[in-house]
């Protein structure tokens, strides 16, 4: 995938309930490259993931995509899973970066696309 990550993230295992996520924001370089998500539907919602895991298609895949049917998104929601589901010892911060589209500037900014 490509550098740097789109915005729009579904995750295959729910997290705390939550399968849709907007990076927000991201650095590093080579292999330790993060990305910092929040869940579309609930902002307390965030957590931090490493770049190369991101890019395993079994956990992670870009663009918000309905793969699961009512039932199984029912069986998700009620997952009340609390682990910490991060892989960097500092927590996940909430400073967008510029090309989020979550930035608002008075300049020009060339955004991320959403999707592929």
């Amino acid at each position: 995938m490509r550098w740097p990550p789109v915005k729009a993230w579904t995750k295959f295992d729910p997290y705390l309930g939550h399968r849709y996520f907007v990076a927000i924001n991201y650095g590093g370089n080579d292999v330790s490259r993060w990305v910092n998500f929040v869940s579309v539907l609930d902002g307390s919602v965030r957590l931090i993931k490493k770049w190369n895991e991101i890019n395993d298609q079994s956990h992670w895949i870009e663009g918000w995509n309905d793969f699961c049917d009512a039932n199984s998104l029912n069986t998700s929601l009620s997952n009340t899973n609390t682990t910490n589901d991060t892989d960097y010892p500092f927590k996940c911060c909430l400073h967008p970066s510029l090309d989020s589209g979550l930035y608002i500037s008075n300049e020009y900014i060339d955004n991320r696309p959403w999707f592929n």
